[in-house]
Formats: C-alpha cells, sequence, structure tokens
C-alpha cells in the first residue's frame, strides 16, 4: 500500500510540476506587448523538455523564442524557473545520485536514487563533473 500511495504521490506532484510549467510558459507567450518591446519573438512552440527529478522523470512542453537585440535564441521558461539548458537531472537528484557513488557502484546508486532510470552514461558524466569541481576548489586554497 505505502508504495502504491508513494508512486500515486509523485505521479500527482509531477502533474502539478507541469501544470504549473507549461502555465508559465503560455503566460510568457501570451505577454505580446512585453516580448515586443523587448524584441523576442516567438520561434517555435511545443519543444518537449525532459528533466529528472525526486518525483520522477517530468516531461513538459515549452517555447523557443528569438531574441532580436542579442541574436539568439533561448527558452524564456528556463530563465524565468532557473532551469539549466541540456542538463537532464535536477540539482537535488545529482546530489542524491553523487552521495550514493561515494558508497556503491553507479548501477547501485541509480538503482537506489531513480529507480535504475538514470544510465551508466549518466553517471559518468556525473562523475567527471563532480572530479572537474574538485579540482578547481583545490586550485585556490593557499
Amino acid at each position: 500500500m505505502e508504495t502504491y500511495l508513494k508512486q500515486l504521490t509523485h505521479k500527482f506532484i509531477l502533474g502539478m510540476i507541469k501544470s504549473y510549467l507549461e502555465a508559465l510558459d503560455k503566460t510568457i507567450v501570451e505577454d505580446k506587448a512585453d516580448r515586443k518591446q523587448k524584441g523576442i519573438i516567438i520561434e517555435r512552440k511545443n519543444d518537449k523538455r525532459e528533466l529528472y527529478t525526486i518525483f520522477g522523470n517530468l516531461i513538459f512542453k515549452r517555447t523557443y523564442f528569438y531574441d532580436k537585440r542579442r541574436c539568439e535564441y533561448l527558452y524564456l521558461l528556463d530563465k524565468v524557473v532557473g532551469l539549466e539548458g541540456y542538463k537532464r537531472l535536477t540539482r537535488t537528484v545529482k546530489l542524491n545520485l553523487a552521495e550514493h557513488a561515494s558508497q556503491y557502484s553507479y548501477a547501485k546508486s541509480s538503482q537506489n536514487v531513480t529507480g535504475g532510470e538514470v544510465s551508466q552514461t549518466v553517471m559518468l558524466k556525473l562523475k567527471k563533473a563532480l572530479s572537474g569541481l574538485k579540482k578547481r576548489s583545490t586550485c585556490f586554497k593557499a
């Protein structure tokens, strides 16, 4: 029963986060006056984004914009809510994986933290990123 309730709760939370993000994206799209003033136009709609959270895999749609003044493409939703581009895991999931990986194998860490949904390739990228952080932090010590 508890496992079922946990799954049901996580599914509900993912649905709420998806609804919130897509409603926020819609609000940004509908604010034409502000975007026009800033020189931001819609490039395309309904781009799919996947992000693994502590509640499971979150899939939502967002809008891709073009900023004429800066000559760059961007997802305004990502900027508003602080999502990092090209990242598939939230910070919390990364920290949990790193903590488990220090004690267990990558496969076991992935199984413990994500139910095995994060691949060994992602775990190796995480390890590489963490080792880069350790090297940088030791460079500044006196």
